[in-house]
């Protein structure tokens, strides 16, 4: 009840995807942005986030946070955009064979 998942499909085929999963009682995650390069640019992820935080603030939460990687500069954009907050960022640490400083990024609802 308070997880979800999104699916975006594109000509009958996967083409993205977002979810929210349960954290706490009180933080859900934002999890599994993700969208195929011929989606990108054109608003898909805004509407994505937008429906997950519309979909966090029905269920109750208080907050949402995300993981993500610096690297990820559009996705950063992204989540700025929305109202998201970077809170914390880690040293650079070898994940998924390179290099990567993981950031976390908080909403207050």
């Amino acid at each position: 009840g308070r997880e979800q998942i999104w699916i975006v499909e594109k000509d009958e085929t996967v083409a993205g995807s977002i979810a929210i999963v349960e954290a706490s009682r009180e933080e859900a995650q934002l999890r599994w942005l993700l969208l195929h390069p011929t989606l990108r640019g054109q608003g898909v992820g805004s509407i994505l986030i937008a429906e997950a935080i519309n979909f966090c603030k029905h269920h109750g939460y208080s907050a949402v946070f995300l993981w993500t990687v610096s690297s990820l500069t559009a996705a950063a954009h992204l989540y700025k955009s929305a109202g998201f907050q970077l809170t914390k960022e880690n040293p650079p640490a070898a994940l998924w064979g390179a290099l990567v400083i993981e950031q976390r990024y908080e909403l207050r609802l």
